[in-house]
């Protein structure tokens, strides 16, 4: 009788294993998961409230500036980009972070012995994402109380737009300052030019010039101002942003520029103006006289104006951010997610229960074998 050789059939074996061993799987398994299940909500629910906050003219690079944008005559030089990301990072800082530790008790709530582990607790929950278009969010997760994570996301804008307000002010504030100075200085000047020039017409009974010289003295009156407003502007940037701005640099340039475009007035540059060399000599003091008297004039009147725009600045309350989002209380639960936690312990549990069954089975087909080799 022929001998029938038999094919190996190992899917065919693992099957049959499984189906004499359903009732082990089934046992082990359903244990395992009344457990999970069991432990899966004793675990606390996180929730996580979010708010959209804008920053204004952020697109056209004002950024903290923003509120002296009618009163000063040139760039801050905070970018917008860069303005967006100085907000962001102010929420990292130890002032903001005490400030919601000790207002939400959040030492006590972690559990933490220290205020340094109590700063880590808190910024392991809070996100400062950026959305890219002028934007950015804070959210916060807090175990259990929906309405605590909003009450936190909420106190963290707070305190951001306190510092906001106080940054805001300080410019305003050092801007005011050096306008002043600039203004008490040019007003004391004219004072002095309008008494030099009243000696002047007393003492020469010289008391009026040719319309071509007095566009001469207008021209150049223009650009002196020009010039005294440059120079303020150079001298508020090199003590706010530091010499090595490239705004500083272009700054300088203008002044030169300036320069350039005065000494050109004043040997006859235009043809429709009169040089200073052309002036008879009998009318030269009353020429320097008039010209400092009125540059002099429009420079204290240009600063007067400014200063006061300054001060009316300076006493403003506003801010550069906006909520545009306000945080929500939460209605649903951002983890645990338990269905997913559930299924992962599962395959684990089964994946065990297996490689326990198949080494059972390979010790009980193989134990002569395995004891010979002990």
């Amino acid at each position: 009788m022929e001998n029938i050789e038999k094919k190996e059939t190992p899917l065919l074996d693992f099957g049959i294993l499984i189906y004499r061993n359903f009732k082990l799987l089934l046992a082990v398994n359903s244990i395992i998961a009344v457990l999970a299940i069991a432990y899966l909500f004793t675990l606390d629910l996180t929730y996580q409230s979010t708010a959209v906050v804008a920053v204004q003219n952020e697109s056209g690079g004002a950024g903290l500036a923003s509120m002296l944008s009618e009163v000063m005559p040139f760039s801050m030089g905070f970018g917008g980009g860069s303005e967006l990301d100085k907000y962001m990072g102010i929420l990292n800082t130890h002032r903001v972070l005490d400030v919601i530790i000790d207002k939400h008790d959040l030492q006590k709530v972690y559990e933490k012995e220290t205020k340094f582990e109590t700063y880590k607790a808190v910024l392991d929950n809070l996100g400062v994402y950026d959305r890219e278009d002028g934007t950015f969010t804070i959210s916060y997760l807090y175990d259990n109380e929906p309405e605590k994570a909003r009450d936190i996301v909420f106190s963290f804008y707070e305190e951001l737009t306190k510092i906001a307000l106080e940054l805001n002010q300080n410019i305003a504030k050092n801007y005011r300052t050096y306008i002043e100075e600039a203004y008490k200085t040019a007003a004391h000047d004219l004072v002095a030019s309008e008494s030099s020039f009243s000696n002047f017409q007393m003492t020469t009974g010289v008391i009026k010039l040719e319309d071509q010289i007095t566009a001469t003295i207008n021209s150049i009156s223009e650009l002196e101002m020009m010039k005294i407003q440059k120079e303020i502007e150079l001298e508020f940037l090199e003590k706010t942003l530091g010499l090595g701005n490239p705004e500083i640099k272009s700054k300088k340039i203008e002044i030169a520029v300036v320069d350039q475009k005065i000494e050109s007035l004043k040997q006859g540059g235009e043809s429709f103006l009169l040089a200073t060399a052309d002036i008879p000599q009998n009318s030269i003091g009353y020429f320097r006289n008039f010209r400092d008297v009125t540059v002099k004039t429009k420079i204290s009147e240009f600063l007067a104006l400014q200063l006061q725009q300054a001060k009316i600045e300076e006493l403003k309350r506003t801010v550069d951010i906006y909520l545009l989002d306000p945080p929500q209380v939460p209605d649903r639960k951002i983890k645990p997610k338990r269905l997913s936690i559930l299924i992962i312990i599962l395959f684990f549990s089964a994946s065990l229960t297996l490689m326990y069954i198949l080494t059972r089975d390979y010790y009980k087909s193989n134990k002569e074998l395995i004891a010979s080799k002990i």
